[in-house]
């Protein structure tokens, strides 16, 4: 086994926004401005100083905007370490992108100190130059879990203080605005949810992307919270997200969400996922250029890495043969995690054939594309919506052998796209590899147009779309992917570096 690490990304970043966060007020009862929050909040993102905002205390603001709508994301602006991490990010630039030009955008993230080990330098500067190509107004404040900026995935007071620093910060917009749309993602704002009371000419919708029940369900405490804030949300109003159509079943039988109040917002791609062209894969060695298979996401238990140990160790005991493997069993910190030891632990008394990579970057999905990929092994216990397949039926990779956990039955056809397996068992999975293993060049062929047919089907924009036009009419958005004239959509620069 080898062990690689991606190495960091290099360069400055230049951030034209406002990590805002409450100012004191002068002697006046005013706070101070800056010169271009003096201009109705500045002009544009694609210039750096019109995008630095601040705010008045409360006292002072008069609703006098007429629309925003605001985003509050746990993961994905200053770094990403999970699947919701993408998805958060991709929420956000169809946001900047779709959005009518007269309407702000507002986006809340949970704030990382650049010290700290979650905060990405070069994930956080590709978000904000993304946003940057869309000639509008981006607001962005920092919310306060309560970590000192430190992050990660908290502990339920860390969740309790986010959830009233964000309600306050939803409080505040509403003096501002005369009408508003308010998208909280991930689960810990469900409790903001929860203390965010209905109000004229305002939708509120929390999202989340998965929950305690199914990843963490011996943690009763939360469990409990999550299932109690969402529900009460529900009766004051709040509309529920579903990213799949496991997670609708989940959310209405396990947690309790009246049917009438979940609104699909399917999870998918975007167009700027399914651009490869300036994509440079994590270094491999040269053992890879004669054919691997690449497994990747968080290393936690849930994805089942430890069945695909299993299940390598069977193909090889019965004579099969198994490629090298790329396993991207991966964390946000510098340090190996109790479990990556564990998995490392596993591959080196089993002695297999691994390259073992462990720090997140977002250079590993760029693997999708190399020449000598021969498959992707999606061996998960539990998954909400499961990107992975449909990030490598746009890199063009096949086959995808992927269980049947969760959201991932929606996207892999048995012999269409790739093969199926049943999750936490790692004979049904080794039977799925061996499938695999064996495919022809032209049915291979066959799996990347299925794959690409699937993926026709998870249009991350159209759904996004979708969910604005039934929740906030107001923003007269086109209902199909054309522009009708209902609206003023931003525009894109001319000059747009990719």
């Amino acid at each position: 086994m080898s062990f690689r690490e991606p190495t960091a990304e290099k360069g400055r970043i230049d951030v034209g926004f406002h990590q805002g966060r409450p100012m004191q007020a002068d002697a006046s009862g005013r706070a101070a401005r800056t010169v271009a929050a003096m201009s109705r909040w500045g002009g544009g993102v694609e210039a750096t100083q019109a995008s630095v905002v601040t705010w008045e205390p409360a006292a002072a603001l008069d609703a006098v905007e007429d629309g925003v709508v605001a985003v509050a994301v746990h993961d994905g602006f200053y770094g990403a370490g999970t699947g919701a991490g993408w998805s958060n990010r991709a929420l956000l630039e169809i946001l900047a992108e779709t959005l009518p030009a007269t309407v702000d955008l507002v986006v809340l993230p949970v704030r990382l100190d650049p010290a700290s080990q979650h905060h990405q330098k070069g994930w956080h500067g590709d978000v904000v130059r993304s946003l940057r190509r869309w000639r509008r107004r981006v607001v962005v404040r920092d919310l306060d879990d309560g970590t000192d900026g430190l992050g990660g995935f908290g502990e339920l007071g860390s969740y309790r203080r986010l959830a009233r620093t964000a309600a306050a910060e939803i409080a505040l917009l509403r003096r501002r605005y005369r009408r508003g749309l308010v998208i909280f993602c991930d689960v810990p704002f469900s409790g903001a949810a929860a203390l965010v009371n209905p109000h004229p000419g305002w939708v509120t919708v929390v999202i989340p992307r998965s929950s305690a029940a199914l990843h963490i369900p011996d943690h009763t405490r939360l469990v409990a919270w999550e299932r109690g804030t969402l529900r009460s949300a529900a009766r004051s109003g709040v509309l529920v997200g579903a990213i799949s159509g496991f997670m609708r079943t989940h959310l209405v039988d396990a947690v309790g969400i009246p049917s009438t109040a979940v609104v699909d917002v399917v999870n998918g791609l975007c167009d700027s996922d399914c651009r490869w062209d300036s994509a440079v894969p994590v270094g491999l060695p040269t053992k890879t250029d004669d054919g691997f298979w690449l497994s990747f996401g968080r290393a936690v238990p849930e994805k089942g890495f430890e069945d695909l140990i299993d299940a390598l160790c069977l193909l090889r005991d019965r004579g099969a043969r198994v490629p090298h493997v790329v396993l991207a069993a991966v964390s946000r910190g510098g340090e190996f995690t109790p479990y990556q030891r564990r998995l490392a632990d596993l591959v080196t008394r089993r002695g297999l054939d691994v390259t073992f990579l462990t720090r997140f970057s977002p250079r590993i999905r760029a693997l999708l594309t190399c020449p000598s990929l021969t498959g992707v092994v999606v061996p998960s216990r539990v998954e909400p919506f499961g990107r992975i397949p449909l990030d490598a039926y746009a890199a063009g990779a096949a086959p995808v052998v992927a269980t049947t956990a969760g959201g991932l039955r929606e996207l892999v056809r048995d012999g269409v796209s790739g093969f199926t397996a049943d999750p936490n068992s790692p004979e049904s999975l080794a039977a799925a590899l061996h499938r695999a293993a064996t495919v022809s060049p032209p049915q291979r062929q066959r799996m990347r147009l299925a794959g690409r047919e699937i993926l026709g089907r998870f249009d991350y924009r159209r759904s996004v779309v979708g969910m604005l036009n039934q929740t906030a009419p107001w923003l007269g958005l086109p209902s199909g992917d054309g522009d009708d004239g209902q609206s003023e959509p931003a525009r894109r620069p001319t000059a747009v570096r990719r």
